[in-house]
């Protein structure tokens, strides 16, 4: 069995869903997964708007480590960083810690719209 580890992360408490028109929060993945997908698709939308390229991004792994890199050494970040915090796997006493960079809790950390946008349709 093994661990994944994120590559961003996203806000992921209290979304607010509905179902039967009966309205409820969601909290974690479900939550998380949805809204960085829909920022990443509006982000496509940009790049495609810009360049008039209609063959969207791709796969982003590359993309993304690369400029989380490029944050790591200019400081001029695509991503915020979290860097407090602790998520504790299965209910072990020492999760794994958020750290300056990449860490395996958030990954290079949210979504930065404004830059992305920038870079993603310079791309």
């Amino acid at each position: 069995k093994g661990a994944g580890f994120p590559d961003i992360a996203a806000q992921g408490l209290r979304y607010d869903t509905c179902t039967d028109a009966f309205f409820y929060p969601i909290s974690g993945t479900s939550a998380a997964c949805p809204a960085a997908t829909g920022i990443m698709s509006i982000l496509a939308q940009a790049r495609m708007d810009a360049t008039g390229n209609s063959t969207g991004l791709g796969w982003l792994n590359p993309t993304l480590y690369s400029l989380g890199a490029d944050d790591v050494a200019s400081g001029d970040m695509a991503f915020n960083d979290v860097t407090d915090g602790t998520n504790t796997y299965c209910g072990a006493d020492d999760g794994f810690p958020a750290a300056a960079g990449w860490d395996p809790v958030t990954g290079w950390g949210t979504l930065n719209f404004g830059k992305l946008k920038g870079l993603f349709e310079a791309l």
